[in-house]
């Protein structure tokens, strides 16, 4: 954050010390979040200089401002908002579609920590009336740049047109539950991460492509210790030797499957992959000796991999030794460690 905060803020209070650029990047992230539900396929940050009234753009399309969007205005004021200010935005807005930098947002919302005021929260309830007082104060208003009387009329024709019920405003208690939702409220309010659901069956199942290389890797192991023995994909599971071993192995990589995609749904992107470069930097050493062979190459690593710390990451709160042996098995996966030296 771009100020030192003092200590045991509540969210609410947080976010009033933000500067603009970082209150930005907080709706931002709450926008994000919501586009799982509003079908957003890009969201955009747009605030600057010439940033047409739009801090934050969701697209709806890959046709971007030609097509469905929607608009949120980022305004970091020391008082609630105001219509004065509304109608300011709200007017770039419309020069915006005049100029046909645009289309018309199908809604357009004001995002301020500290809410709007009274009286534009209930022009806001009201849309024919909002656009009543916009239409008054701006016949008395004198924008910069100044408007042509050509661009003028063209403004008021397009104000005309347009259905100001698509303008609104979050009040900050909407605003903190909605972004509570999104994967980046733990680490920037530092809460605990939502519960891990893992739901992995002791019976997995057929191998699937994805574990080609990590299953090669243990088969090839296998097949070292036991060379006598017809050792496949399909049968090594029912090996009387290494059988339990290697279901252990499945079953550990797709907890870390779980824990990525849960890592993906409650946390910043790139989390998971530090935690698994983390761990990889930790084992590599290990991996990187000489040992009787691959299968104590593996031995030596998946046990290396419960005594790393990886207390800095906040996924190891949600992390155990099994998920750790897992992820040994993805970065085998992703050929980032090898059981026997040249083998794929």
């Amino acid at each position: 954050m771009s100020k030192a905060l003092p200590t045991e803020l509540t969210a609410a209070q947080a976010i009033s010390y933000y500067s603009g650029d970082e209150w930005e990047i907080f709706v931002a992230e709450l926008v994000e979040g919501l586009s799982a539900d509003s079908a957003y396929v890009l969201v955009k940050r747009m605030g600057g200089p010439g940033d047409l009234g739009i801090d934050i753009a969701g697209f709806k399309s890959s046709q971007g401002f030609e097509a469905s969007w929607d608009g949120y205005q980022c305004k970091q004021y020391a008082k609630p908002l105001s219509p004065a200010a509304a109608w300011v935005e709200i007017l770039k807005v419309i020069r915006a579609v005049v100029a046909e930098e645009c289309v018309m947002p199908e809604a357009y919302i004001f995002m301020a920590p500290k809410g709007v005021g009274l009286s534009l929260n209930k022009l806001l309830r009201q849309p024919s009336k909002a656009k009543l007082e916009f239409s008054k104060w701006l016949q008395d208003h004198n924008p910069t740049p100044a408007m042509s009387p050509l661009e003028r009329a063209s403004v008021e024709k397009q104000m005309s047109e347009t259905d100001f019920s698509i303008f609104d405003a979050m009040q900050p208690r909407e605003i903190i539950t909605l972004h509570s939702k999104t994967r980046y409220h733990s680490l920037r309010f530092s809460t605990p991460l939502p519960d891990r659901n893992v739901t992995v069956p002791d019976d997995i199942g057929g191998l699937t492509g994805e574990e080609a290389r990590y299953v090669d890797q243990l088969v090839a192991v296998y097949q070292q210790r036991h060379p006598d023995d017809i050792l496949t994909r399909e049968t090594v599971a029912e090996h009387p030797a290494k059988g339990t071993h290697f279901r252990r192995q499945r079953r550990a990589f797709f907890r870390a499957e779980t824990l990525r995609v849960y890592a993906r749904e409650s946390t910043p992107p790139g989390t998971f992959e530090d935690l698994q470069s983390d761990l990889h930097a930790g084992v590599i050493e290990v991996a990187d000796n000489d040992h009787a062979d691959g299968y104590a190459r593996v031995q030596s690593v998946l046990s290396e991999s419960g005594k790393i710390d990886l207390a800095n990451h906040r996924l190891v709160e949600k992390t155990d030794h099994e998920d750790r042996k897992g992820i040994c098995h993805q970065l085998v996966n992703d050929e980032r460690l090898t059981w026997i030296d040249g083998t794929q």
